[in-house]
Formats: C-alpha cells, structure tokens, sequence
C-alpha cells in the first residue's frame, strides 16, 4: 500500500501529486488544484452539506506550513479535554506508535 503522511499532503500537495500519479501511472496534468466553489453540487445532495460544506465551499488546495507537535503541550490539552487517565492512555499510545510513524 501507498502510504500517505498528512502533513506532506497540506505542506506540497502539488510534489505529492506529482510523486503519487507516477507511482500510479496517471497524468499528473490531470490534476485540479483550483475550482470554482460547488454551490449546484451542494443543492443536489442537501443531505451531505453538513458534513461536506468544507468541500463544497472550498476553492481549492492550499498549501499550508506545517508544524512540529510537542506531545508534552498536547498531553496538557488532552488531560483538560479528557482527563488524567485518558490523557495518559493516549500519550502512552503516541510513545508506542511514534517510531513507527516516523519510519513511515
């Protein structure tokens, strides 16, 4: 499988593009990074506008600076969010999983 980090997604979207459709061998011409905005399509599936209004009034894909996560300062925000245990749980969870996501 093709595995994809988000970050690269939002901070080159174009590179990323790029690498992907020779890895799959498509035409990265194919590729729109511009649109105009989905009002039509929004009418048509009135259902899926809550969840899909993002996409719908979206222009396009814009790069964005990513940045470096201190999971010190995220156990802080998640022990206020969710408490001391699950706060534990899930810095216990990220230690066990980062040098893996790191190799990926």
């Amino acid at each position: 499988p093709v595995i994809v980090d988000g970050d690269d997604v939002m901070s080159k979207p174009r590179e990323l593009s790029r690498k992907l459709c020779g890895i799959w061998g498509l035409d990265f011409k194919g590729c729109q990074f511009e649109w105009e905005e989905e009002n039509d399509l929004m009418k048509s599936f009135p259902l899926s506008t809550p969840y899909m209004s993002t996409i719908f009034y979206s222009t396009g894909i814009h790069e964005k600076e990513t940045k470096e996560v201190n999971v010190d300062v995220e156990q802080v925000k998640w022990e206020k969010e969710f408490g001391e245990e699950v706060a534990r749980g899930m810095r216990k969870l990220v230690d066990e999983d980062l040098a893996d996501y790191e190799h990926l």
